[in-house]
């Protein structure tokens, strides 16, 4: 048989447990009866593309990125959100890139999240047309403009013709060849003891005479040249193996 004491035992077990139900019932119901907003998977990767077009370094139309969120739609409180993207490390990493999201509403942590992006960067570089030997000048018909797009860092690629107009290899390179930085050195556009042509100018006033160089110097650098018919020692910039351009 069950005792009186068993008895009020169960009887104030189930009003224990029929109050736990209610309350758990009412909360629900408040939660299920709050205004939600439900953020889609589409606004979270255009969100998260668009902070890393901003947050890194190269040129954003250089750059082709994919967001990975496995995520679904979120589900949240109606009402302004924080959007607060991170992302660790350096501002010019491509590859694989991890960062975060934390999701915030009066500043309060709704939703922490971690994304992923695979950028990839496209490369404007040189490569030769022909074999070329140790101690070349370039010229423009010796490469040519191509494009790469890469998942990893290209360091010391030739970008730009400036980087090679005038320069001299320093190396003998194939036909096909993708230029680096250590293949070519830059080369003097005047030398000691080349004579050259000086001019002077002030306004529409030009004078010209002739010169002969005291030092080796490169295009747009500041270099001694010697008047031959004054015999003095002026300083002027080099405008091309020809000419120097000297102030009066």
């Amino acid at each position: 048989m069950i005792s009186d004491n068993h008895l009020k035992s169960l009887s104030h077990f189930g009003i224990t447990l029929l109050l736990s139900l209610c309350f758990i019932l009412l909360g629900a119901g408040t939660v299920w009866g709050a205004e939600v907003q439900k953020i889609g998977t589409g606004e979270v990767r255009d969100l998260a593309k668009q902070f890393l077009l901003d947050e890194l370094t190269w040129d954003p139309e250089r750059l082709a990125i994919k967001i990975e969120y496995r995520g679904g739609d979120l589900i949240l409180p109606k009402g302004p959100l924080d959007w607060n993207f991170k992302l660790p490390g350096r501002k010019n990493r491509i590859g694989r890139v991890p960062f975060q999201l934390t999701l915030k509403q009066d500043g309060r942590i709704l939703r922490q999240i971690r994304l992923q992006a695979m950028i990839q960067v496209t490369y404007n570089l040189f490569k030769t047309t022909k074999q070329l030997q140790r101690g070349h000048i370039f010229d423009l018909n010796d490469v040519k403009s191509i494009q790469i797009h890469s998942k990893i860092l290209l360091r010391n690629k030739i970008n730009d013709w400036d980087q090679l107009e005038g320069r001299q290899l320093t190396r003998s390179i194939d036909e096909g060849e993708i230029l680096s930085n250590y293949m070519v050195k830059k080369v003097p556009l005047v030398k000691r003891g080349d004579r050259i042509l000086l001019i002077a100018k002030r306004g529409t006033l030009k004078v010209t005479a002739p010169g002969v160089v005291r030092e080796n110097g490169f295009k747009d650098q500041m270099v001694k040249v010697e008047n031959v018919q004054s015999h003095k020692i002026v300083y002027g910039t080099v405008l091309n193996s020809k000419t120097i351009l000297v102030n009066f």
